[in-house]
């Protein structure tokens, strides 16, 4: 299954950059608050890099 991280979105020398909100998982709806986004990680994998690219879905402006 898909898993949506919620994540905070900075600017960074002209990249969109995000940083992993902890919470409960995607449906932990008190840290929408501080996220700005979700970060569209693949079900297939468990492991991921600093600086990787993957899909996001805004819900707020950075």
């Amino acid at each position: 299954m898909t898993y949506f991280l919620q994540v905070k979105l900075t600017q960074v020398e002209g990249k969109l950059m995000a940083t992993p909100i902890s919470g409960k998982g995607s449906g932990d709806l008190a840290n929408l608050a501080e996220a700005d986004a979700f970060l569209e990680l693949p079900d297939n994998r468990s492991n991921f890099t600093k600086g990787e690219v993957f899909p996001i879905l805004r819900y707020r402006s950075v």
